[in-house]
């Protein structure tokens, strides 16, 4: 077992080798508050429509963190873009530029040759951008995802209005039905959903709730939660490391009957000394609800 404080000084290439050991590692981490960030970095309130200084600030940071990630041996994100695309605030037309921006803007691009990243999107956009100036956003996302089919290294799948996915998944698996004659499993339904099969999620770090809805038939039930207090484009890569360290040891608890007397006296204390503890209580402050320890 290696000691944190040494983890955290590892270079990325050693930590990417430790967490190869695990497998393809599948991250969830979605992207929220992402004008909250913009405003305390910059000082900028958005009244409506993004500028194009808020496009430039906010694309680096988001490629640096996708890198970061890659870089430390995470094979596998997947990304809703709440922050990018569903602020109410936000003109309709200044958000879904965001969408032509992942498809067209020359850094993304570099960032997934660079990365050697198959690129997907996932969730209503069809029907959400129907009848809207940006209909033509899917066959871009298409194309796309043909033109990174052959990258090999990693994977980024985004979301796009991914809640209320019963209808689509009803359809693909009629359509599905339909042209072979078979009712689609799990791992065909993932293929047709995301465009690729996604067997489970090992990690999710975001800022926020977790929500399921925004990763429709994936298996959660093996994977490590780590909420972050501060907006999405906050995170660090000394605390994605902490974070890492944490997965890569996990908490195997010994059976209480295996404990000797003093390791029971410690527990005991630990356990009276937080019994009023809980976890998710915070209060309201002026733009933000913060956690506390309860």
């Amino acid at each position: 077992m290696t000691d944190l404080d040494t983890f955290v000084h590892f270079s990325d290439e050693q930590i990417a080798q430790r967490l190869a050991v695990c497998g393809e590692i599948v991250c969830g981490f979605p992207i929220i508050g992402v004008r909250r960030w913009y405003t305390m970095e910059f000082g900028q309130f958005l009244n409506g429509s993004a500028t194009p200084h808020y496009h430039t600030e906010v694309t680096a940071r988001l490629l640096n963190l996708y890198a970061m990630f890659f870089r430390h041996g995470v094979h596998t994100l997947i990304s809703p873009l709440h922050g990018l695309i569903e602020e109410p605030q936000e003109l309709l037309a200044s958000r879904l530029r965001w969408l032509d921006i992942l498809t067209t803007h020359s850094d993304f691009l570099s960032f997934y040759e660079t990365f050697d990243v198959r690129v997907y999107f996932y969730g209503d956009y069809r029907r959400k951008l129907a009848g809207t100036p940006y209909a033509h956003l899917p066959g871009q996302f298409e194309r796309l995802s043909k033109y990174t089919r052959g990258h090999r290294s990693h994977r980024l799948f985004y979301g796009v209005f991914p809640h209320h996915a019963a209808e689509n998944i009803a359809d693909l698996s009629v359509r599905h039905f339909i042209s072979t004659g078979q009712v689609p499993d799990r791992r065909t339904m993932s293929e047709l959903y995301y465009g690729e099969a996604i067997e489970a999620v090992n990690l999710f770090v975001g800022f926020g709730a977790f929500n399921p809805s925004d990763y429709p038939l994936l298996d959660f039930s093996h994977e490590n939660l780590y909420f972050i207090a501060a907006p999405s484009l906050y995170l660090e890569q000394d605390q994605l490391r902490r974070i890492l360290h944490d997965y890569l040891h996990p908490r195997q608890e010994p059976e209480v009957a295996q404990l000797s007397a003093p390791e029971l006296a410690a527990m005991k204390e630990f356990y009276l000394a937080q019994r009023n503890a809980t976890l998710g209580l915070g209060s309201l402050r002026p733009g933000a609800w913060v956690a506390s320890r309860g």
